[in-house]
């Protein structure tokens, strides 16, 4: 959750996001060979306080967030609105398509941990106080590589695509580590916190957290997200990896650059 705190999130999060979607769409307009854009969004531009009971589709936008409320999701969502205001109002040569994933998980080109699979270091190195009732989207990193290649090349390709394949709950992520041997020699959280007196614990202590972190905390905890992935499958002919294979391509991917172990 290292992304989700910042000590001045206008200038961190939201000059960044939205002054660099702006500069590349203000380049792309000089360039006329460029005849599409895709711009790599966020679920977070969809919501940043999933709805058990509402199906998030393409049309659903955050509009939650600010920069003291999961000022992450905010940045993410003034970007893409960022581009989408200059499509309309600009009116390049260009026609603008965004992904909007969820956790990207999956092997890295870059040495370091993105703040994605920094989830499964932090979950092997004890960094949880126990299995809360948190449930995540993730995609694969190799899915939404392949979403931007289909956005890109299919003419009928427009507007907003959700990409995600699973949700799983960090039970179920726990439980899946376990049997596939990462539960030895590491501290995989054990205390049951997934319960609606663990709820009301982690909703309190939220508060004594960082920022960022107990505001992402208070919006996700207890929550459930649903989302619909047809037209990505439809427009785009997408198909998404199962949720065990990403998770274990990632953590191999992992212990083959020294950032957890297994015994």
């Amino acid at each position: 959750m290292r992304s989700l705190d910042t000590k001045d999130p206008q200038r961190d999060l939201v000059d960044p996001a939205v002054k660099g979607t702006l500069n590349v769409l203000a380049s792309c307009t000089r360039a006329p060979s460029v005849k599409r854009v895709v711009v790599t969004s966020s679920m977070a531009a969809i919501t940043d306080e999933p709805e058990s009971d509402h199906v998030l589709t393409e049309a659903d936008w955050n509009v939650k967030s600010n920069l003291e409320r999961n000022p992450y999701y905010y940045s993410k969502t003034l970007a893409e609105r960022a581009a989408w205001d200059f499509s309309h109002q600009e009116k390049p040569a260009f026609d603008l398509v965004t992904i909007n994933p969820f956790l990207v998980i999956g092997p890295s080109f870059g040495v370091g941990v993105n703040p994605s699979n920094q989830l499964f270091v932090d979950l092997l190195k004890g960094t949880y106080p126990g299995v809360m009732n948190l449930t995540w989207g993730f995609v694969d990193v190799r899915d939404v590589a392949e979403a931007h290649v289909r956005a890109l090349e299919n003419p009928r390709a427009n507007g907003r695509y959700i990409v995600a394949g699973e949700t799983v709950t960090m039970r179920q992520l726990v439980e899946l580590l376990e049997k596939n041997g990462w539960g030895a020699g590491n501290k995989l959280p054990k205390l049951g916190m997934d319960c609606a007196a663990g709820d009301f614990a982690v909703r309190l202590s939220s508060y004594l957290q960082p920022k960022g972190v107990g505001s992402y905390l208070r919006t996700h905890v207890g929550r459930v997200p649903r989302y619909d992935t047809s037209k990505a499958r439809s427009q785009l002919g997408l198909s998404f990896r199962p949720l065990e294979t990403s998770v274990l391509d990632t953590l191999a991917d992992l212990q083959r650059q020294g950032h957890v172990t297994r015994q």
